[in-house]
């Protein structure tokens, strides 16, 4: 979080079955629940799980982060990307991520892209479980360039990206 936003994490008391957070406002403690934004309280959420992860003699040697970077929020996800997820490499941590965020998916797989991460994507639940498939193909990307450039403004300017990256893969490829 921004260290100078007059609205800023300040302390945190733990107990045995909970866990409060505390921030101040303009030098006034207050219950951070109450007064933090939502992406603040998701960027403070990540640096306790992140905490867990990271504490020496952890047993654990990957994250599970579910969607990390909220739909609205732009600021945090490139900061996410770039910084975050390559310190938490660097330290030899396996990540698994989820999100619904194409944008941030798509973000990740091409900074990422010569680590060769595996980039599932997971639809259609079914009673009998959910259709899990490989990333799209070059092919699939193509397509579904097309058919957003048909639509709204939002979906032209995806559309763009998305044929950005895949003539960043046919170059790599």
């Amino acid at each position: 979080m921004n260290p100078g936003a007059s609205v800023r994490y300040a302390s945190m008391e733990t107990g045995t079955d909970n866990l409060v957070l505390w921030a101040e406002s303009f030098g006034v403690p207050l219950n951070a629940v109450a007064c933090l934004s939502q992406c603040q309280l998701n960027c403070l959420g990540l640096s306790i799980h992140f905490f867990r992860g990271l504490t020496p003699g952890s047993p654990f040697s990957f994250l599970l982060i579910d969607d990390p970077v909220q739909a609205m929020d732009d600021d945090h996800c490139q900061s996410l990307i770039h910084q975050v997820l390559t310190e938490l490499l660097n330290r030899g941590l396996q990540l698994v991520i989820c999100s619904h965020v194409q944008g941030v998916v798509d973000g990740i797989w091409d900074t990422y892209y010569a680590c060769q991460p595996l980039r599932l994507r997971i639809s259609e639940f079914r009673q009998t479980g959910p259709v899990i498939e490989e990333a799209e193909t070059l092919r699939q990307a193509v397509q579904r360039s097309q058919a957003l450039a048909a639509g709204n403004e939002d979906n032209r300017r995806f559309a763009v990206k998305v044929v950005r990256r895949c003539v960043e893969l046919l170059i790599r490829a």
